[in-house]
Order: C-alpha cells, then sequence, then structure tokens
C-alpha cells in the first residue's frame, strides 16, 4: 500500500509512486477474490464497527496475547513507513508517543522496541482498544490505550502539551475537516512536538483495485491530490 503523507515540525512527503497497471495483474484477480467477503463484512458493519478494518474484527485478545502483531519487514509498505518515522518524527528513548484511532495497532508495540519510546493509544471503539492493549502486553510493552474520542478537546484536558510525537495512520481520509481535526491534535504536542499523518494513495491503479474490491468502502475515504493536501 503507497502512502501520501502530510507532515507538521519535519518535512515529510515522499516522491508519489506509479505502478503501470500492466505490472500487476494479479492484483486485479486478487482484488476480485476479496470482493465478495469485503460486500459480507460491510452488510455485517454498522456504526462504529464500520470504522473498524477487517483484520481488527477477526482478532481476539487471546490470540494477540500469544502471537503478538509487529510490522513485517518483508513488507514494502511496512519498511516505507518505519523508515518514515525514522527520518521524520525525531524518536528517542523516553519519548512520549500518541496514536490516534490506533485500533490494534502493530506500530505502537514497534515503536516501543525500536526507539524506547513511551506509548498510548486513543481509540474510539471498546473492543479495538482491547486488541490494542492484548497486542501491546503480548509484544511485552507497557502502554496506555484510552478508549474515547481523540478529536473531542473537552474529554481530552488530561492530554494537552503531553506529547512529543502525534501520529495517526490512515484516519483523516474518513473526515470532510481534516484541517480542523489536525488541530484539534496538534494541542497534545509539546512545545516543539510533531503531528504526522498519513492518508492513502487512491489514484490511479490503487483506486482502481479499491473499486473492484468494495465501492462502498472507496466511497468512505477522501481521495486526496498534490493541491487537496496542500
Amino acid at each position: 500500500r503507497f502512502w501520501t503523507v502530510i507532515g507538521f515540525g519535519a518535512a515529510c512527503r515522499p516522491a508519489p509512486v506509479r505502478i503501470p497497471l500492466r505490472s500487476c495483474p494479479a492484483g486485479v484477480q486478487r482484488a476480485e477474490r476479496m470482493a465478495t467477503e469485503r460486500r459480507d463484512m460491510d452488510r455485517r458493519a454498522s456504526g462504529a464497527a464500520a470504522w473498524i478494518a477487517p483484520g481488527h474484527r477477526s482478532d481476539k485478545p487471546e490470540d494477540l496475547l500469544l502471537r503478538p502483531r509487529l510490522p513485517n519487514g518483508r513488507r514494502v509498505s511496512d519498511r516505507r513507513l518505519l523508515a518514515l518515522f525514522r527520518r521524520c518524527a525525531g524518536l528517542g528513548r523516553g519519548m512520549r508517543v500518541l496514536e490516534i484511532g490506533c485500533g490494534r495497532s502493530r506500530w505502537l508495540p514497534c515503536l516501543a522496541l525500536s526507539f524506547g519510546c513511551r506509548m498510548s493509544g486513543v481509540e474510539v471503539d471498546s473492543y479495538a482498544a482491547e486488541l490494542a492493549r492484548a497486542n501491546l502486553a503480548g509484544a511485552g510493552v507497557s502502554g496506555e490505550i484510552l478508549c474515547r474520542d481523540a478529536f473531542d478537546i473537552s474529554a481530552n484536558r488530561d492530554l494537552e502539551y503531553r506529547y512529543d510525537l502525534v501520529y495517526s495512520l490512515g484516519l483523516m481520509e474518513h473526515f470532510s475537516d481534516p484541517a480542523q481535526r489536525l488541530a484539534v491534535l496538534s494541542r497534545y504536542l509539546k512545545p516543539g512536538g510533531r503531528l504526522l499523518t498519513t492518508v492513502p494513495n487512491l489514484h490511479g491503479v490503487n483506486g482502481m483495485l479499491q473499486r473492484l474490491a468494495s465501492l462502498h468502502r472507496l466511497n468512505m475515504h477522501r481521495v486526496y491530490d498534490k493541491r487537496r493536501l496542500a
């Protein structure tokens, strides 16, 4: 998966990646195979559950305690995200880091183990928050997972000015007012802290594959281009 990046506090906009259609015919077949499963998931999903990634609905806390989920170094997208954190986040031992909309986050334990950070996550769905706690515990990492709305500043006064880094991965594209929401998240930063968010690149082949897999899910996203990112 390829990401377009918005950064505050660092220059974090890598060059876009373009893949010719002829280079990935298997992707179309894979998308078609996934379509039926995703349509079933879409029919079952409602309310807050619609915001949880399909993998989260199939995970169980007891399984994550035994087999925690971490980024896979063999995946290009995971390597690129880790490189992004190294290049743009300015992380170091003891720094406080907050993930917004963490779900069953693979990156909370990863950043703790890789950089020695003190990790926290905010997740609005109670089951996804439970999965995040289990995944941290399974990886042997201590951290704080809060089940609340990250964008309700009145409910998060205790988070203000606490963090060196606040980040989200694939969240802002679900909202029509990302600038206002990013302004709320910036309230959680210490002076000199950094805010980093990524949104999916849904142009070209990526958008076509998502349209084949689930038009409903595609329509849940705002499709960003360079002008809208600016």
